[in-house]
Order: C-alpha cells, then sequence, then structure tokens
C-alpha cells in the first residue's frame, strides 16, 4: 500500500485543520452573543442620589420599619401550592386567611435556577443565561450593590445564614456571616438531612439577640421535584415540615420582626426548572409579621394580594431595611404591600415611592434607551415632583387630613404607573443579544462546510483561485468592506463584540475575513473558469454521490429539523422530533436488511456465512426497533404529553417495588454477567472482578436505603437514611477503577518503543 506523502496530505489536512477551528470559533462566537455578560456595578448608592425631597430642603430618605428580618426561601416552591384547596401549609394559610400576613405570587425571569434567582431578590437586576452557567461553578462572590450589603453598612446588621453553600458562594469575605453553616444542593436524593441541618438552628437562633438578618435556604422540596416530580408522596410531608419551621420562627417574633416566605423559583411538570413555563416562574412571597393586624390587609380567605416581579423584592426589602435601593435595581415598590404598612403615613410612602423613581431614572439615564424615551419618562416625573411637592406644602400649611389622604392617593397611582412603565423598559432592554456575533457564528458555521464540498467537488475553481492574486485582492476588498460596513451600521454594530479590539476577537475577525474573500473568491473564479479556462466543448456536470435511501432520509429530516428550532413550541417537545427520525431511520435500514435476507434466500449463488451474516443483523435491526420503541415509551418529557403514562411512572408506584427489585436485581445480574463474560475474552485481571461485583451490590443497596427496592426489613436498620454512604462506595470504586486504568495506560505508552522511519516491524 502506497502511503501519501506529505504533499499529497498537506491540502486535506489544511481544509481539517480550518473546518475544525472555525467550528469551534463558530460555537464560541454564538455563546458570546447569546449569552452576553452583564456589566458590573461598582458605585454604592448613596442617600444623597435622591437629590431633596420635593417641597422641602431635605434630603430624600426614609426610615426603618423593621428591626429583624428573617428570610426563609424554599427552593423550588410553586406558588399553587400555598393558594390552593388542600392547605398544605395549614398555619401559613391560617395567617394569610386571617390577615396577619399578605402574600403575592412573585414572576421569575428565565433562566428560573437558584444563582440567578437570588441574584434577582438581592440585587433587583435581571440576570442573564450566563449566570446559570455559574449556577454550577465556583464564583468568586457577587459583585453587583445589594440590599444585605447595604444594611450590614448603614445599620451594622448582622447576618446569621443556613443552608445552600450558594449563599457562601456568593459572599466568599471574611466575616460576611456572623454565623453560618452550609449544606451541597448536588445530592438530590438527600430529602432529609439537607433540610434537618438548617432546621436544627432555628430554635436556638429565635432566642438569640445578636443577629439581625437570618437567612434559611431549603433544599429539600427543590429535591423532591428534581428526583420524584412535583406530584410526589414526599411533597405534603415536606410542606408540613416547612410550615411548621414557620409556625415556630413566627411565633418567636415580635412586632419589631418580619418573616419573608418565599421561593426562588417553581417547579416544572417534569419536576425540573430552568425555563419560564408557569410552574417554573411562579413563586409565592408572604410578608408575615405579628405587628399586622387583620383589619390591615383587605384579604379574601384562599386568595392573593397580586402578582408582581421577582426583582420588586429588591427595592421593598430596602425600604423596609431603611437602606438606598441598589444601583442596579429594576424592580418597582409592591405598592399593594407597602400602601398598606403606611397607611397612617402618606407623605413617608410618597418619600419611598419619589426614591425609587429616582433610582429607576439613573439606570434609565445609564442605560442606552433611545433619548425621546428618556425626555418622556423624565417629563412625567418633573410633573409629579411638583405635584408632590405642593402637597408637601400645603401639609406645612395645615391641610385637612382627608384632603391629604385623597391627594397622596391620586399621587401613589401616578408614582406606580410611573414606576411600572420604566420598570417594563428596562427590564425589555436589559437582555441585549449581540445579533452581529449570532449572525457570524451562523455565518461561520454554513461557509466552512460548503468550502471544503467544493474543495472536493470542484478542485479547478479552488485551484484557479489561489492562482490568481488580483482576483483574491479584489475578493479581500469586498470582505472588508463588509466587515466595515457592518461595524459602522447603528443597527448592527452598536456594542458589536466583533466590531472590537481585543485578544480574544481579533483571530475571530481575521478568520471571517479569510472566510469571506475565499466565499467571493470562489464565486468569481467560478464565473471566470466557465467563462474562459474551461476546455472546448466541455459542459457542466453535477458530481454524482451516492447516498442510501435511510441516510438520505435521516439528512433531510435533520434539515427540517434545523428549520423547526426557530420556534419554541417545536424546542420544548424537541425529542419527539428526533425520536420520530431515528424510528424511521431504523425502520428504513430494517426495510433494506429484509430486502438483502429475501433476495439471498432466493439467490443459490450466496455463500452460508454470507446468509447467516445477513439474517444476524436483520435480527439486529428488528431488536433495534423493539428496544428503541420502549425506551420511546420509558418516560414521557416535554409539556405537551408529560400527562400520558409511560413505564417509569408505572414502576414508580410504590405498590411496585417488588417488580422494581426484581427488575434491577436482573439488569444487574446481565451487567455482572456481561463484564465477566467479556472479562474472560480480554483476559482482565480478576481484581476488577472483585471490585465490580460488590460495586453491584452497593447499588441495590442504594436504592434500599432509598426504600426504592426491596430490603428484608429487619435489616433496613444497617442501611443508611437515604443512602448516601452506599453511593459513595459505588462511586470510590468507579473513580479507584479509572484512575488505575488511567495510569496503567499511560505506563504502557511511556514504555512503549518508538516505530522507525522507513522499517518494517522485526527489521531490525
Amino acid at each position: 500500500m502506497v502511503t501519501p506523502t506529505v504533499k499529497q496530505r498537506s491540502p486535506a489536512l489544511l481544509w481539517i485543520y480550518l473546518g475544525f477551528l472555525g467550528h469551534v470559533m463558530a460555537l464560541v462566537l454564538f455563546d458570546v452573543g447569546m449569552f452576553p455578560v452583564k456589566p458590573v456595578t461598582i458605585d454604592t448608592a448613596k442617600w444623597n442620589d435622591y437629590g431633596q425631597e420635593p417641597g422641602t430642603m431635605q434630603d430624600l430618605s426614609y426610615g426603618r420599619v423593621f428591626k429583624k428580618v428573617v428570610v426563609m426561601l424554599i427552593d423550588g416552591i410553586r406558588a399553587d401550592v400555598v393558594w390552593s384547596d388542600n392547605k398544605l401549609m395549614p398555619f401559613t394559610c391560617s395567617l394569610l386567611d386571617s390577615g396577619k400576613g399578605v402574600g403575592f405570587v412573585t414572576l421569575a425571569h428565565s433562566p428560573t435556577v437558584t444563582l440567578p434567582r437570588i441574584k434577582a431578590i438581592l440585587t433587583g437586576s435581571v440576570p442573564l443565561f450566563s449566570d446559570a452557567i455559574l449556577n454550577v461553578q465556583d464564583m468568586s462572590g457577587l459583585s453587583d450593590d445589594n440590599w444585605l450589603e447595604y444594611a450590614k453598612q448603614e445599620h451594622g446588621s448582622r447576618v446569621v445564614a443556613y443552608g445552600d453553600n450558594i449563599w457562601g458562594a456568593l459572599f466568599p469575605e471574611q466575616g460576611a456571616f456572623l454565623r453560618s453553616e452550609w449544606v451541597v444542593s448536588f445530592f438530590v436524593s438527600d430529602f432529609v438531612n439537607v433540610d434537618l441541618n438548617v432546621s436544627k438552628h432555628v430554635s436556638r437562633e429565635m432566642q438569640e439577640a445578636d443577629w439581625d438578618i437570618l437567612v434559611l435556604h431549603y433544599l429539600g422540596l427543590d429535591h423532591i421535584g428534581h428526583f420524584e416530580g412535583p406530584s410526589s408522596s414526599h411533597v405534603p410531608g415536606k410542606l408540613l415540615e416547612m410550615d411548621a419551621i414557620v409556625q415556630e420562627i413566627y411565633k418567636s417574633l415580635d412586632d419589631d420582626s418580619l418573616l419573608l416566605v418565599l421561593g426562588d423559583h417553581g417547579t416544572g411538570d417534569g419536576g425540573g426548572h430552568g425555563g419560564s413555563s408557569a410552574a417554573e416562574v411562579r413563586t409565592p412571597a408572604l410578608f408575615l409579621s405579628p405587628r399586622f393586624e387583620s383589619s390591615l390587609f383587605p384579604h379574601v380567605p384562599g386568595k392573593h394580594m397580586g402578582v408582581v416581579d421577582q426583582i420588586d423584592l429588591a427595592s421593598t426589602m430596602s425600604i423596609l431595611l431603611g437602606v438606598p435601593i441598589p444601583l442596579s435595581n429594576m424592580g418597582r415598590l409592591v405598592t399593594g404591600f407597602l400602601e398598606h404598612v403606611y397607611a397612617d403615613e402618606p407623605l413617608e410612602f410618597l418619600r419611598c415611592l419619589a426614591a425609587n423613581t429616582r433610582q429607576l431614572l439613573g439606570a434609565v439615564n445609564a442605560s442606552s434607551l433611545s433619548l425621546a424615551q428618556k425626555e418622556s419618562f423624565l417629563s412625567r416625573h418633573t410633573a409629579l415632583v411638583s405635584l408632590h411637592g405642593a402637597l408637601v406644602q400645603r401639609v406645612s400649611q395645615g391641610i385637612a387630613e382627608s384632603a391629604v389622604l385623597s391627594q397622596s392617593k391620586d399621587l401613589i397611582i401616578a408614582y406606580t404607573n410611573l414606576l411600572q412603565s420604566i420598570n417594563s423598559v428596562l427590564v425589555q432592554s436589559s437582555v441585549s443579544y449581540d445579533g452581529l456575533a449570532m449572525a457570524a457564528a451562523l455565518y461561520l458555521l454554513v461557509s466552512i462546510p460548503l468550502l471544503c464540498a467544493l474543495h472536493l467537488l470542484f478542485p479547478a475553481f479552488v485551484t484557479y483561485l489561489v492562482s490568481s492574486s488580483s482576483l483574491l485582492l479584489f475578493s479581500g476588498l469586498i470582505s472588508s468592506f463588509a466587515q466595515v460596513s457592518a461595524c459602522t451600521s447603528l443597527a448592527l454594530g452598536q456594542s458589536a463584540w466583533l466590531c472590537s479590539v481585543s485578544l480574544f476577537s481579533t483571530p475571530v475577525v481575521l478568520l471571517l475575513f479569510v472566510i469571506t474573500t475565499l466565499n467571493i473568491g470562489l464565486v468569481f473564479a467560478a464565473m471566470l473558469y466557465w467563462s474562459q479556462q474551461r476546455p472546448a466543448g466541455e459542459k457542466f456536470r453535477w458530481p454524482t454521490i451516492s447516498v442510501s435511501v435511510p441516510c438520505a432520509g435521516l439528512l433531510a429530516g435533520t434539515c427540517c429539523h434545523l428549520a423547526t428550532l426557530g420556534a419554541s413550541s417545536f424546542v420544548e417537545e424537541e425529542h419527539q422530533v428526533w425520536y420520530f427520525l431515528s424510528m424511521s431511520f431504523l425502520l428504513g435500514v430494517l426495510v433494506q436488511k429484509s430486502s438483502n435476507v429475501l433476495s439471498l434466500s432466493r439467490s443459490s449463488s450466496g455463500s452460508a456465512s454470507c446468509v447467516a451474516t445477513v439474517r444476524t443483523e436483520f435480527i439486529s435491526c428488528c431488536l433495534s426497533v423493539a428496544l428503541f420503541r420502549l425506551v420511546r415509551s420509558w418516560n414521557q418529557t416535554g409539556d405537551k404529553w408529560l400527562h400520558l403514562p409511560d413505564v417509569s411512572a408505572w414502576l414508580a408506584d410504590e405498590s411496585r417495588i417488588p417488580s422494581r427489585s426484581l427488575l434491577g436485581g436482573l439488569a444487574l445480574l446481565v451487567v455482572g454477567y456481561s463484564f465477566f463474560h467479556r472479562a474472560r475474552q480480554a483476559r482482565i485481571p480478576g481484581w476488577h472482578l472483585l471490585l465490580l461485583l460488590p460495586s453491584l451490590l452497593f447499588v441495590y443497596l442504594t436504592r434500599s436505603a432509598m426504600r426504592q427496592f426491596y430490603f428484608p426489613p429487619s435489616l433496613l436498620h444497617y442501611l443508611s437514611t437515604d443512602g448516601y454512604y452506599e453511593a459513595h462506595v459505588v462511586y470510590c470504586v468507579c473513580i479507584f477503577i479509572i484512575l488505575l486504568e488511567t495510569v496503567k495506560v499511560m505506563l504502557g505508552v511511556f514504555r512503549s518503543k518508538p516505530l522507525h522511519s522507513g522499517g518494517t516491524p522485526g527489521s531490525g
């Protein structure tokens, strides 16, 4: 066999390297455009940022409403579990129904994962999808200003926190918390200990007087949702457990204390979260305090007070704690709650509304909104300041109290409408995708395979282009003009990453220039070649490509699937498209194999081994179709067909523990036998079996400890409560085998002798 020379391989390798580099850069470029990084707010809010109170010469500020605040965050709690007919949290519902507390439904913005939601609650800003990536990585702390830090700076508030270790990552500095203890959030099979490790501190902390803010972050309900779904039988018991904690905390509070019970996100019908379905974005926010009397809030039993944005909690908590509103805040005050808290002090509430308005106007001035929008908000605010100042002057002159209440209500409505307008515009403009980067990434993904195909199918065009320096120069000028036009265009180039000069953007811009030059040059090269250089009488012929019918169908289906990704409803049910395409492909292969079997059976020329091979392939295809159909019905996902019965739901029923145990045991035996059979063929060392077989046993014990497999009741006390230690044995054995085999392979590589070029094995 003749080995290709370096010259013969260089063009192919060049295109392979170019294609690989281009696809990597295209993916990075698309991520840059799709997941922009929000600029960090370096400054901090100050009281003098709000200016003077309308009608007076005093600074605009407001007092502290509560001296102690308990923030109880129940991870993954949905709004419908609080306001349901079943009263899953009886004590909490009794406080709301009697008017001793007030509850709202908060709407969380996507992505509905814990880290972005905590940032939204603390800062009032709308986190981006890049924060969802940081949700599973180490963080260097919360960079934006937030009301928790302001409470420590303004009043010297001492903060105690227990629960999710995300809080420790957000505030990693020494002394951030007076006391703290964290739990890990990724052991989703743990429903019990992850909350008990938080609740064990509640009784003691409620007796302590050295803290001002207590943060309790419970993860058990979220773990149940991930592991078993929101309809799990463990949910009612977990909600009763949370309700008992609410009761214990509430009975320990005084009139100067507030208990805020809230969720960071909900739980989808499938048990997960991160999207924008109603079950994932609707969470409760309950304000509970012994100060609230039954006549303070207009309440209807079983109903909430309204729907607000989750980012509104940041400005509201700033008011209640008497601290400046964070500069990055985009939320507005929860007027449905605060107007009743300040029912006897309408001017104080107007002062809070004025501070929130001026803070949002500062965010408007710092944003990229149009000048017309900014002037519109400023003119409306100027009119409100005039009315507000006139009311304050009338009060100083002794206006009747009834007139003050009447005029203050009109001003409150006007302030609320202005805040709502500013809030909606800021939220819409907060996520600014880099359309130029995303378009360039798609262009790279399409252009590079096209260039490779042209090089393989029409090499004469590429040769003609490379040999013509004037054509390359002309194409490069057109490419440069296109890139300069894109960056100088107001619609495309504004804040575009590709139009900036940096260490990371420059290589991507150069690659785009090369690809665009080649694309433009190939178009002109094809035109010039067929008009000048083609041999006389030669006609254009498309190259023939042989593709099997199943592969052609799969390729066409993949192209159709790419077109469906433009609609969110198709994205949510994307798996259904892949199910259809995969089954169609398997059926096409099955039809092809069956025709081969029929043709060989009718023909007498085929050998016995050939017939046996074709029949084996046919049987394998039949088994693949059957198994794929079983896998498809194993677990219903998505949104539209989630309610349909499936195999996993049938097995999840508690009455079918024997069936689960039998199937699980058989599966483990099959795995063990397969490994043993493979070990004998490949001569795998016996110590692998000594490690693997006990690991399979511990897999069964892990499920038994979680009450999913049968285990003798008299021996259950030998297992852990949640399978934590049994699972760790399996993990440690697997990691040990992987590390040992890796070391073995590496030693084999270093000990092997290099092959000498130009010789044959054994020639020396």
